[in-house]
């Protein structure tokens, strides 16, 4: 297949594989200025040293049409240690450079205009090995002098500082600077169906920031759109590793990407803390550490829990969609832990996420004596299966993937996802007082930006961060962070997932098969427990 038509293809396989996978909310259409105002200008950038606006880039925060809210302002980046999210570019397979945004809230040095700051540090010639640090690293001398740009000044996604924090927040952070790379599909639809996980991210590095930084250490966090192809992944994943000098990476949700990043980090032996639980590798490279549910057993088991934990639904019918392999590939892991709880498959059927209509489907679901289904498939897809069952006079049981669990969901379902089961990766977002936290820094900082199970498992990345830095040397490498990971036995960053522990040089599939079961009731979200996990059968605290 070539030309429109191939595209055409490879568009809808790249949406239909995140459906498939992680559920994660296909069904959006966030607009693309409440996208650029939540996760700051991400796409368009240029590499850096160049010059001028880049064609098409979102607007910066601030910078919009009259009358439209500006972005709450997250912490902008310095080298007076205020807080640091630096967005970088799509980096193309030519080599060029990534861009990267940062500034403190003041104009730079640079040329007048300039779409970007340099990446701070950049310049330095020092050596340094992957992960390592180096003389001059994040001390904002980047390329042609410049040192930041102002927000809402065409920076193209630099922030200004936190309400309440002023320029010299996060001023107590003395040590060696800390900087994460992260990641993955950040513009576009697939931009906005990832956008909770950044959401997330962007919360804690404001947050840890204005409370002084991790164990004195300032903050900077990198992010690179690869725009889901695997050479820009290649080549940011390098860049950000060998130029930016990332000691780690960060929130990473790549969805068909992450297999053309994790060979070149296991062999530098960077690590990856806190991933979309939509792709296989997450359970397979010894370098990706997902304290949240695994991409295999753990996401099977997050559509089988609600229906156990919530309902008396034992019939199941499971729906799943023929885009992609990895569709049935779920149906099968489902399948595979069915029996273990007492549920009984009595009907399968495989259908297409375009289909405007389930009325045959749900038919035959109902003829096979199904009184519950699970879906495997994209939000909008589980809306329109249900109206379709309710239309017939058939009211199954429904338990959906963790991202129905965001407002989102209840927003474009109404009525129809009434009594709809989903699951929770971490305690509930929603009630739990362990992530109160986590609400009161998405209020702050993003505004703009959604609530959900997906955020807060960043957060929770970010909160085992916390304790991983506690353990940190003045000049912290990639080998201290592995050192850290390693050390953990049974931590629960704060109460927010179940215990966790990683074994050295192996796939993490078996850390974390736990979600807690939520219902919608009333149009809004009821868990089972705000801070007891449901495991998939057979699954202990992994011992290593």
């Amino acid at each position: 297949m070539s030309g429109t038509g191939g595209r055409r293809a490879g568009g809808a396989l790249v949406v239909a594989v995140v459906c498939a996978l992680v559920g994660a909310g296909c069904g959006s259409r966030l607009p693309r200025e409440r996208l650029a105002r939540s996760l700051g200008s991400l796409e368009g950038l240029r590499p850096a040293g160049s010059s001028g606006a880049p064609a098409g880039a979102l607007p910066s925060p601030g910078a919009g049409a009259a009358g439209d809210r500006a972005s709450p302002a997250l912490p902008a980046a310095g080298p007076d240690g205020s807080p640091a999210v630096a967005a970088t570019g799509s980096a193309g397979a030519t080599g060029n450079a990534p861009a990267a945004v940062s500034g403190s809230g003041r104009a730079g040095a640079g040329a007048a205009g300039r779409a970007q700051a340099a990446i701070p540090g950049s310049e330095s010639g020092a050596p340094a090995g992957p992960g390592g640090s180096r003389p001059g690293a994040g001390s904002g001398a980047g390329a042609g002098g410049a040192a930041g740009t102002a927000a809402g000044s065409g920076g193209g996604g630099a922030l200004p500082s936190a309400p309440g924090t002023g320029s010299g927040a996060g001023g107590g952070a003395t040590g060696a600077e800390i900087r994460l790379g992260s990641f993955g599909v950040q513009s576009g639809i697939l931009g906005a169906t990832m956008a909770p996980f950044f959401q997330g991210a962007r919360a804690w590095v404001a947050d840890v920031t204005a409370r002084g930084g991790l164990n004195e250490h300032p903050v900077r966090l990198i992010l690179g759109d690869d725009g889901g192809d695997p050479a820009k992944t290649q080549a940011l994943v390098r860049r950000m590793v060998e130029q930016d000098k990332v000691q780690a990476f960060y929130t990473v949700a790549a969805p068909t990407t992450l297999q053309a990043a994790t060979p070149y980090l296991e062999q530098v032996q960077v690590p990856i803390i806190g991933l979309c639980e939509c792709n296989p590798a997450v359970d397979e490279s010894p370098m990706a550490f997902q304290p949240g549910i695994g991409s295999t057993t753990g996401l099977a088991w997050a559509h089988l829990a609600p229906l156990v934990g919530m309902s008396d639904k034992r019939k199941l019918s499971i729906f799943y969609c023929r885009e992609v392999s990895s569709c049935p590939q779920s149906a099968e892991g489902i399948k595979g832990l069915a029996g273990q709880v007492g549920v009984q498959v009595v009907h399968e059927t495989q259908m297409s996420l375009a289909q405007p209509d389930y009325t045959a489907e749900v038919l035959s679901a109902r003829n096979a004596g199904a009184d519950a289904i699970i879906i495997v498939a994209d939000k909008a897809t589980i809306v329109r299966i249900l109206r379709s069952a309710h239309r017939q006079g058939y009211r199954p049981q429904v338990s959906t993937p963790t991202a129905g669990y965001e407002p989102d969901f209840i927003r474009a379902g109404g009525d129809d996802v009434e009594g709809t089961v989903v699951a929770s990766s971490t305690v509930p977002w929603s009630t739990s007082p362990r992530l109160a936290d986590y609400r009161t820094a998405m209020a702050r900082y993003v505004p703009d930006g959604e609530m959900s199970t997906l955020g807060a498992e960043m957060w929770g990345a970010g909160k085992l961060i916390e304790l991983l830095a506690k353990r940190f040397p003045a000049n912290p490498t990639s080998a201290d962070f592995l050192d850290a990971l390693y050390s953990l036995r049974g931590e629960t960053a704060g109460g927010i997932f179940p215990p966790l522990a990683f074994v050295k040089g192996k796939g993490h599939a078996a850390t974390n098969q736990c979600v807690v079961p939520v219902k919608v009731v009333g149009g809004q979200f009821k868990p089972l427990s705000d801070d007891q996990f449901s495991c998939a059968p057979g699954w202990k605290p992994v011992t290593p």
